[in-house]
Formats: structure tokens, sequence, C-alpha cells
């Protein structure tokens, strides 16, 4: 079987998560998973799952991670085997996990800055739900592979400064995240 590892560094925290999938769309009897949540504005399509352990303390802040999937700006889906491996290593290693589908691009419509908009709106709505889920709000970090590793670095790096985070929703959020894994750059 193949091993998922994930390092992820939060100023003066860093976890190496390493795990053997029983299978790679197998989540384990100890993580708790929440499928289609809504985190963009009513109306949308696009969901979210959230994943996150089976039991955590009442006082616990945990860690959270926004999972963003690869697939060319115009395909993938929140619910692939690599989301789920990936979503479901970092639960069992106690952080919560957040899997998005966001708005795809066709080969008729461009959706920029749509997509950055969904990504960076995941974030606000962690933060915005962080008691009620038991996270840290200061510790909600982002992933993504290929050309999502490109939406991640982009949620990471740019600033409101940028003009590049959402209006709304949770307008008064920061978007702003303490670490970015990018996997695999896309390239030209």
């Amino acid at each position: 079987m193949q091993k998922s590892t994930i390092t992820l560094i939060f100023a003066g925290f860093t976890c190496l998560v390493v795990a053997k999938p029983k299978s790679a769309t197998q989540v384990s009897t100890d993580v708790r998973v929440e499928h289609n949540v809504a985190y963009l504005a009513a109306g949308r399509d696009e969901k979210a799952d959230l994943y996150s352990p089976l039991a955590i303390a009442k006082d616990a802040r945990l860690p959270a991670v926004v999972w963003i999937h690869g697939g060319g700006w115009n395909g993938g889906s929140k619910s692939s085997s690599r989301e789920v491996n990936v979503c479901n290593t970092l639960a069992l290693n106690g952080y919560i996990a957040m899997s998005i589908d966001y708005k795809l691009s066709s080969e008729k419509i461009a959706v920029w800055p749509q997509n950055l908009w969904d990504c960076k709106t995941a974030v606000r709505w962690l933060r915005k739900n962080a008691e009620r889920l038991g996270i840290d709000p200061d510790r909600i970090g982002v992933m993504g592979g290929s050309a999502c590793g490109h939406l991640a670095s982009m949620v990471a790096l740019s600033t409101p400064e940028d003009k590049l985070d959402p209006v709304q929703p949770y307008g008064d959020i920061s978007c702003a995240v303490r670490c970015c894994v990018n996997k695999y750059l896309a390239t030209n």
C-alpha cells in the first residue's frame, strides 16, 4: 500500500503526517465526516466535506486545513480518492480538514477570480465556525495539488491590499492563513 505523507508547518508547530490508508477512499472509523457542508453564499452548488477526529476534547483548539482539489482549474472533486485520503490522514493526526469544491472553469467560461474567492471563503467559514468546531482560528492552513497548488498559494500570498479577497460572504472575517502546502506545482 502507498503511504501518504503530509508535512505542515505552522509558526512554532511542525507536524509530519504519515499514514497507510486501508484503501484510497475508505475513511477511518476514528474520523467523523460531514458531507456537503454549505460554506458559500446561498444558492451556490459547490459544497465542502468536513473531516475531524472522532474524539475532540471539549476545550480543544485544533489546527485546521482547507484542502483544494486539483484538476486543471476545470475538473476534479472534493470527494476524489486523493482528497478523501489526505483529509482522512489529517483528521487521524489531530487536524480539522475541509475538502472543498469551488467554481470550475469551462471551455467557454473562465471563472477567475471566483475560484480563488471560493477558497478564501472556506478559510473564513472555518474561522467563523472555529469555536463550534474546536478550531484554533490562528492555526488555519491551506493545501492544494497541481493547479490547485496555485490556488492554495494565492490564498496564502495575496493580501487585502491586492484586492483579491471576496467582499462576501463573511466579509468582516480574515481569510489569511498560517501555512500553505503546495503539492506538485502547476507549470507551463
